[in-house]
């Protein structure tokens, strides 16, 4: 059994990898599977756990996941088989969800709110920075008590400043699991399947963005 299904994985990969260039293969590439626990919650959230393609079509192949929805675009085809992506699988075996808080800029910045912890702007991941609170140079560390959010306007100018007057909005500290995941399902997230929303307990905005169409779900309603 074990040989049989190792086959028929290399087959899906070697079709795949064959298929001509276009936004069928893009999107295959792009495309990510929903995993939730035998309880059918999201296994995390933090981030959501999701897979690629293969990963997905391993884990049915394997029977750890059964599958729940396909998407009815995503098919991999041959003249003798062909395969439809799954969008959402759920687990065979309850999962213990791993409630450990990871040391991440994600994290770091979803514990302040994405807030600049000095000027109290709001701004996106990608425009935020990691500062030390006490300077590497005066012995602070990079660890939960000592990081806070700060825009790279603020983090420049405490570089160049005396650092011992800018005191942080918030002393940094390290969060709890709850505290985090319910800050993250207040945020916005991007779906790739209308159909995951069901399981995700979202409260924050949701954005659809399923390759072909993007949009909001409050303006879909």
């Amino acid at each position: 059994m074990k040989n049989q299904y190792l086959e028929e994985l290399e087959a899906l990969k070697s079709m795949v990898e064959h298929m001509p260039d276009g936004e069928k293969k893009r999107r295959l590439g792009r495309s990510q599977t929903l995993v939730l626990n035998a309880d059918y919650l999201p296994i995390s959230v933090l981030p959501l756990h999701t897979v690629n393609w293969m990963e997905a079509v391993t884990l049915v192949y394997k029977e750890k996941c059964r599958v729940v929805e396909s998407y009815d675009d995503l098919v991999i085809s041959s003249p003798s088989t062909s395969y439809r992506v799954p969008s959402i699988l759920v687990n065979n075996r309850y999962v213990r969800p791993k409630r450990r808080v990871e040391y991440s800029n994600f994290n770091v910045f979803l514990r302040d709110d994405y807030q600049c912890q000095y000027c109290g702007e709001y701004f996106t991941g990608l425009q935020l920075t990691q500062d030390h609170w006490i300077p590497k140079a005066e012995g602070g560390k990079t660890k939960w008590d000592n990081i806070v959010a700060a825009c790279k306007k603020c983090n420049h100018q405490k570089s160049t400043q005396n650092q011992k007057r800018w005191l942080p909005r918030t002393i940094p500290y390290k969060p709890d699991f709850a505290e985090l995941e319910a800050k993250a399902r207040k945020r916005r997230t991007t779906v790739q399947d209308p159909r995951w929303i069901q399981y995700l307990d979202w409260s924050g905005p949701i954005h659809v963005n399923d390759g072909i169409k993007t949009y909001d779900v409050e303006e879909e309603n």
